[in-house]
């Protein structure tokens, strides 16, 4: 789940996992830190720290306990990829529509890609791989 709302209760935003989720773990996403920090105890919930820039992210995540930083994909290398899971965390660069970016990012070790259209991206990987 990416939340964008900065005004959402994180009582509300719990009940309402629970009701439509009760087996599975719900990775959690937002730049809402004080959401984010409310949220880390909650169990089956992964925290995914969504951050401007990866050079602050490691500190940043640490104080939320965080699972997983997704920083906006520009200036990532392999080393600072290795620097974040070095840490403990899982990588997973934000979204964005260029699937070359998201592959190269998956082949540099990302955990996850992250993209806003499903059948653009199975296209892609299928005349790609």
């Amino acid at each position: 789940m990416d939340i964008k709302d900065r005004k959402i209760d994180p009582n509300k935003l719990i009940s309402y996992i629970r009701s439509k989720n009760k087996n599975n773990k719900i990775i959690l996403g937002s730049f809402n830190k004080k959401l984010l920090k409310k949220i880390n105890k909650e169990e089956g919930i992964l925290i995914n720290y969504h951050c401007f820039s990866p050079f602050l992210s490691i500190r940043r995540a640490k104080e939320l306990d965080a699972d997983w930083i997704n920083p906006l994909p520009y200036l990532i290398t392999n080393k600072k990829i290795e620097k974040i899971k070095n840490n403990g965390f899982k990588f997973v660069p934000a979204g964005n529509e260029n699937y070359k970016k998201q592959m190269k990012y998956l082949k540099l070790g990302a955990h996850a890609l992250s993209i806003h259209d499903i059948k653009k991206i199975n296209n892609f990987l299928q005349n790609n791989l």
